[in-house]
């Protein structure tokens, strides 16, 4: 199988770690080797990453990519492709119409492949001073062509699958949504928290780490005396407004940690605060689903509700607004233990079971 991304490791991409993590998984338990195609001009990587073969566009035009597709095709005799679809990394302004393209060409040059679309975002929105407004038209053009073309369409969240169906009504109650995975590990068993250290966890962009010392920073002091935390642990991307403390709670910086090293800050600390942008898209978060994969208690400011992914607020996590009685360790314990299981029916192997039947099928 084909599966065309924009970047790949050594590239910092959130996309291309999942792709390449799915890749693994379909390989081990479903046979299906992959092929990558990559969709960045700039990217400079091997032409094997690990041991999967990588194709790097010569161009970022819709006669390459069908071309490119079409020259794996008779190669290997795969007609089946995985889109991953993250439009900024396509283009610039997030405009790719040299993606939709290509893809048209080839479904019309090959009418019996089989295009799989898995859509990370959808479109950008914002007021009239941001350039998000004026792309976002053609964005949701392009999205929703995307979708018509596409013979499966697979998002992350709820919400942007009832506006997938919008798109395309013939896809109505047939479009999967697979909440977002932790790309920094899964352990197979969560250590439960009277056994580890009263550390709370903050990770994630440096946007979103900012607010939270920033602007949520009365709700992560509060929080923190709430679970009697004694430390913090910042890690990523480091910036001058990481305090020095929060309150009393001294801050460590860590910086950029490997998946193995973070996996196990995660695994013995007790919490991971993060103040995600927008309602109901919890799912969406690669950190909460690392918060939730390690059995930490995950910690809002407030109520996200993303009830409509399955997530409830006191159930999956901990929001400082809408929980206003002490956290004693039972009531914490039951909502690490119902993230970890949350989460064990949106793990990678989940993924891969659902895009294994949809390629095979």
């Amino acid at each position: 199988m084909i599966q065309v991304v924009p970047a790949l490791p050594p590239t910092t991409s959130g996309v291309g770690d999942y792709a390449l993590a799915l890749a693994r998984v379909l390989r081990q338990d479903f046979a299906l080797d992959t092929e990558f195609v990559v969709g960045n001009t700039e990217w400079q990587g091997a032409d094997r990453v690990e041991d999967f073969r990588v194709w790097k566009l010569p161009s970022r035009s819709g006669s390459d990519l069908e071309a490119m597709l079409e020259s794996i095709r008779i190669r290997t005799g795969s007609s089946r492709a995985l889109l991953h679809l993250s439009i900024y990394g396509y283009a610039a302004r997030g405009c790719p119409f040299w993606l939709l393209e290509g893809l048209r060409r080839w479904k019309v040059k090959q009418p019996e492949s089989k295009l799989v679309t898995m859509f990370h975002e959808l479109y950008a929105f914002g007021p009239p001073w941001g350039s998000a407004f004026w792309v976002s038209r053609l964005q949701r053009t392009i999205c929703s062509r995307i979708a018509r073309l596409s013979d499966t369409a697979v998002t992350n969240a709820y919400h942007h699958r009832e506006t997938l169906e919008r798109f395309d009504p013939s896809k109505r109650d047939r479009i999967p949504a697979l909440a977002i995975t932790s790309n920094v590990g899964e352990p197979s068993l969560s250590i439960g928290l009277g056994k580890r250290l009263k550390s709370m966890v903050i990770m994630g962009q440096k946007p979103l780490r900012k607010r939270s010392y920033e602007r949520k920073k009365n709700a992560l002091l509060e929080a923190c005396q709430r679970l009697g935390i004694t430390e913090i642990h910042d890690v990523g991307a480091v910036f001058d407004e990481i305090p020095d403390r929060v309150g009393e709670i001294p801050v460590t910086r860590h910086g950029f940690m490997g998946a193995n090293d973070l996996s196990l800050l995660l695994s013995n600390s007790v919490a991971g605060f993060m103040d995600y942008p927008g309602r109901g898209y919890l799912a969406k978060s690669g950190v909460f689903a690392a918060y939730c994969a390690h059995g930490v208690i995950p910690v809002t400011p407030g109520d996200e509700e993303s009830e409509a992914d399955g997530i409830g607020c006191g159930v999956h996590y901990y929001s400082v607004e809408g929980n206003q009685e002490s956290a004693d360790l039972a009531k914490m314990q039951s909502i690490a233990d119902a993230a970890w299981n949350w989460y064990q029916g949106h793990s990678l192997r989940c993924h891969a079971r659902v895009f294994a039947d949809i390629i095979l099928s």
